[in-house]
């Protein structure tokens, strides 16, 4: 058991610790608030920054290649994996899958081994990058 004077020592060292702890976090809040106003000011629209943005303005006045050229520049994807429409004459079911060009490379192409699975998040078909 321990005598008063240690105890109250260590009421005291406890109180000091925790007081160089209050003093550090109110640093950090203080640096987290900052970073927040930057944070702000970085996502303030490109046109207060003097930054124009190079994409064109598309209105429904505008032509069809021009609103089609907006959406694949937003929307922009792999270019080695693409859709392959299919019809089955046994079960009639139409639809897509993917296809790319290395679908039926042994090694490369995991296609034939997830076919059947559901894919729920991005897998890769293809396991060496920049082969394609």
């Amino acid at each position: 058991m321990r005598n008063l004077d240690e105890i109250n020592y260590l009421i005291a060292a406890t109180e000091a610790e925790l007081a160089e702890l209050n003093t550090r976090r109110a640093e950090l809040q203080t640096r987290v608030a900052e970073l927040q106003r930057e944070k702000a000011a970085s996502l303030q629209p490109t046109a207060a920054s003097g930054i124009n943005d190079s994409r064109p303005t598309v209105t429904s006045q505008s032509s069809q290649e021009e609103k089609i050229a907006l959406f694949r520049s937003l929307f922009r994807g792999r270019e080695d994996v693409y859709p392959r429409r299919f019809e089955s004459m046994k079960t009639d079911k139409k639809g897509y899958q993917p296809v790319c060009r290395n679908e039926w490379v042994s090694g490369v192409c995991e296609k034939p081994k997830i076919r059947f699975r559901l894919i729920t998040r991005f897998e890769p078909l293809c396991k060496i990058q920049g082969v394609r």
